[in-house]
This record gives C-alpha cells, sequence and structure tokens, in this order.
C-alpha cells in the first residue's frame, strides 16, 4: 500500500525550478520522489538527474546517493539514518563547543578529491551566475554542489555518510569557502533561538576565519544564487535575514522611544504570509489527511495578517518572541 509520509511543495520558485518533493512508504520500502510542478521545470529534474553523475568523484568520503528518471518525475532512494547537523551538541549552550562541533562537521563533508579542486577563476559562466562578485584566488571546486547544507548529508546505520541534496551543482570553478559560507549561515538561522542571544553572525561566521570583507562577498554571491531561484522580489528567507541586524529586546525598546516603524519587518511579513497561503492551498489539495495541521497553519497566518495591520500588535509579538529566545 502507498502511504505519503511527507509532502514539500517548492511553489515559491521561479516557474521553471517549481517542484514537488514527497518522502513515500510502500510496505517497508521508503523513497523519495521528485516531480516538476510546472511543464517548465521538468528541465530542472532532468539536470538534477545529471547531477548525480556530476558528482561521483568529488566526495573524498561521501557517497552520493543514486536516482533514477522517470518522464518528469525524478525517483531517490530513502537513506535512513541519522543528518550530520544532530551531532551539534546545541542543548549545551556553549558556543565555543558548537563552534568545534561544527567544524567537525566541515572536515567531513567538504573533504574533496584533489583532481576536482583548482584555483579559482572567475569564467563567464561564473559572471552570468553571480554578476559582479569577484572572489579572490583561493581554492575552489571546479564541478561545485552548492545544495552542501549540512541538512543535505545522511549518516547511515553502517556509519556511511551520504550526500541526498544536489539539486544545485555548478559545472565552473566556485570558491570551497562559499560552499562553507551558506552551510554555516543556513545552520545558524535554522538554529537562531540558540544564537540570537549569544552570537551575532558576523561574530559567528569570523570563527570560522571569515574577514568582514569575505563576508560581505559570500553575502553577495549568495543574493546573486537566491535571485536566480526566486527572482528579485522573492529572495528566499536566509538571504532576507544576512544583511539585518540581530535584534535584542532593549533595541526594540530603543525603536519603540525613538518613534521607528518596523516597516521592513512588516513587509517581509506579508512577503512570508503570500508564501504560506500558496503553500497551504497546495496542501489542502493534496494533503486532505492533515487537517488538524492545515487549521493550525490557517490560524498562524491569521496571527501575522492581524500584525500586519495592528503594528501594536506586531510588536507585542516581536517582545513575547525575544522573551522566549531569552531565557
Amino acid at each position: 500500500m502507498r502511504k505519503i509520509l511527507y509532502t514539500k511543495y517548492n511553489s515559491t520558485r521561479k516557474p521553471e525550478f517549481q517542484i514537488k518533493t514527497v518522502i513515500v512508504q510502500e510496505d517497508e520500502e521508503k523513497y523519495v520522489e521528485k516531480k516538476a510542478m510546472t511543464q517548465e521545470a521538468v528541465a530542472y529534474i532532468e539536470q538534477i538527474n545529471k547531477n548525480c553523475s556530476l558528482l561521483k568523484d568529488v566526495y573524498q568520503d561521501v557517497k552520493v546517493v543514486s536516482c533514477s528518471l522517470r518522464e518528469d518525475m525524478l525517483g531517490v532512494p530513502y537513506i535512513d539514518g541519522k543528518r550530520i547537523y544532530e551531532y551539534v551538541d546545541l542543548k549545551s549552550g556553549n558556543i565555543e563547543r558548537i563552534i568545534g562541533d561544527l567544524k567537525e562537521i566541515v572536515k567531513k563533508v567538504c573533504k574533496y578529491n584533489s583532481e576536482n579542486i583548482s584555483e579559482f577563476v572567475r569564467t563567464d559562466a561564473f559572471a552570468a551566475f553571480f554578476g559582479e562578485c569577484y572572489p579572490k584566488v583561493e581554492p575552489a571546486l571546479k564541478i561545485a554542489n552548492i545544495s552542501n547544507i549540512f541538512d543535505g548529508f545522511i549518516e547511515d546505520k553502517a556509519g556511511e555518510l551520504w550526500c541526498v541534496n544536489y539539486d544545485w551543482v555548478l559545472d565552473f570553478p566556485v570558491p570551497i569557502r562559499y560552499l562553507v559560507f551558506r552551510s554555516l549561515v543556513c545552520f545558524y538561522y535554522d538554529n537562531s533561538s540558540y544564537f540570537v542571544a549569544k552570537c551575532a553572525l558576523n561574530d559567528f561566521l569570523m570563527s570560522f576565519d571569515y574577514s568582514i570583507e569575505d563576508i560581505e562577498l559570500f553575502h553577495n554571491m549568495e543574493n546573486a544564487f537566491q535571485q536566480h531561484i526566486y527572482g528579485v522580489n522573492r529572495e528566499y528567507f536566509y538571504t532576507q535575514n544576512y544583511k539585518k541586524e540581530i535584534t535584542t529586546l532593549g533595541s526594540v525598546f530603543e525603536k519603540v522611544e525613538k518613534g521607528i516603524v518596523f516597516e521592513k519587518e512588516l513587509e517581509l511579513t506579508k512577503n512570508h504570509v503570500k508564501n504560506l497561503e500558496e503553500i497551504l492551498h497546495n496542501q489542502e489539495k493534496n494533503n486532505t489527511g492533515f487537517q488538524e495541521t492545515i487549521r493550525e497553519q490557517q490560524a498562524y497566518i491569521q496571527k501575522l495578517k492581524r500584525a500586519i495591520k495592528n503594528p501594536f500588535y506586531a510588536l507585542y509579538l516581536l517582545i513575547q518572541k525575544l522573551k522566549g529566545d531569552n531565557k
């Protein structure tokens, strides 16, 4: 019997990159399906299939999970195991220990075969993808998996480490430190409740030997990447947060005293609501068994809409969140 365990819609991307990812169970077997949501995205599914072959000789100690293409659907085996980021001891609350854990993870997932490493050269393909970004001469990958975030690596029960995410692979030189940078930034924002009161993003990145100039360069590269996927006016959540100060409770009250209105925060909330409503519409059509989850999401959207209309209510929610994060 076929059972859907999980569904994710990338419906906020440009039409040519909109896909649906489903985890399926049939009897005792689990597998993943990636399917184009638009006709334009069929080519993207085909490219993901090619990416698997491109990566076969890139990693030293990481295996790349195989895939098979059937029309506009990509089938991928489900790897049962532990996500590599789960080895980070966030519960300790010790920043030095967390950074140490992350450095060990970087060593594992960013260990590449020497044949795929070269000095960075700014090619026409790089310029077309990343625009006016000019990395210095430093180690780069000839074939670069920029889906290289920690969430995409799983250690199975036998201790083998697998790369399960290769949606974005570039076949021109890309600095290795950019791949590490975006993995670290994604991890930081995925776990912002642990970091917000303890370590600002720049300080976190500087712990991995990134200079302010490096951080600015790689932010700009990431912004170009996100615009490639989502368009200029629909950038991904991490890009929206890159250049935003980490807000403390004290700074909130300071802004209130000065009469500063949170136009930027409200605009981001409006975009977030729009994206959530689109995703929820798809869930209502395809996940009829998850009515309770859908109701919770609808309630959350209504709360956000109220915050947009009432700045004082928005301020109340922000203060409550910060109080919770600072406990």
